[in-house]
């Protein structure tokens, strides 16, 4: 049991001694600079964004602990680390759909891939070597912008 939270501890529970503890704000800081990481990821690898945030937290010197107040003693205990990981990601998740509504106005959103294939045979790509480093004629083959680059004709 703690007397006494460090700076760099992170206390769970609600009100005001809570918010404003410097270890609290530390940690909210770091949601925020974590939050669009989180919310762009994929599911399976979200985990992984919220025990980012935690590593962060408990390496600190002195080192962060998530704590409760023990009502019947009045001391702080840890919660450990599975509850830790739990209020993170209930932390990186906070807010997300205003966040995400947001990417659209800011034009902020992760990139969503998109092929324009053409029909086939409707399309055909040559590839063209420039003739830069060759002794060839100054002429450039058929299909070449004179880039060496493919051109779809």
């Amino acid at each position: 049991a703690i007397t006494k939270p460090s700076q760099n501890d992170v206390l769970c529970g609600r009100g005001g001694a809570t918010n404003s503890h410097p270890g609290n704000r530390a940690f909210r800081k770091l949601v925020r600079d974590f939050k669009d990481k989180y919310l762009k990821s994929k599911k399976s690898a979200k985990p992984r964004v919220a025990e980012e945030v935690v590593d962060i937290i408990r390496n600190l010197d002195p080192s962060g602990r998530f704590l409760k107040k023990d009502k019947n003693s009045d001391m702080w205990v840890e919660i450990g680390s599975e509850k830790a990981h739990e209020k993170t990601s209930q932390a990186l998740r906070e807010g997300a759909p205003a966040i995400r509504k947001n990417w659209d106005k800011v034009d902020d959103m992760p990139p969503i891939k998109k092929e324009n294939k053409a029909p086939i045979g409707k399309e055909e790509v040559k590839t063209v070597e420039t003739n830069a480093s060759a002794n060839e004629p100054a002429g450039k083959p058929d299909g070449d912008n004179g880039m060496g680059m493919a051109v779809v004709v």
